[in-house]
């Protein structure tokens, strides 16, 4: 294994900031329970009360609820509401590897 294959292997973290009184968290529970699933080999999951956490909420700009942050280091990106297809799609960018072959056989010989 590769230093690369070891660094895009890295565990990244789903960060999913709610609040109990919330309705659209508590529809987005169900879809979020299943893609945490779905992604438990690649990325850790924590939900997050923005009551509990208000300071790192406000540092990290939670703005709305739900809020999803892709975090490695950083934040990679931000999903914000109810769409769980762009949650998951957000995700995947960020897990699957996505290189891309380059054929350099072709051109002049």
């Amino acid at each position: 294994m590769t230093i690369d294959e070891w660094i895009e292997m890295k565990l990244k973290v789903v960060l999913e900031f709610t609040a109990p009184w919330s309705e659209p968290c508590k529809f987005m529970r169900p879809a979020m329970e299943e893609i945490a699933a779905r992604f438990k080999e690649h990325a850790d999951f924590y939900t997050l009360d923005v009551e509990q956490f208000k300071t790192f909420a406000r540092n990290t700009r939670v703005e709305a609820l739900p809020t999803f942050l892709l975090v490695r280091d950083t934040i990679l990106e931000r999903v914000v509401g109810v769409s769980k297809d762009d949650l998951q799609r957000s995700i995947e960018k960020h897990t699957t590897n996505t290189a891309v072959h380059v054929d350099r056989t072709s051109g002049s010989t």
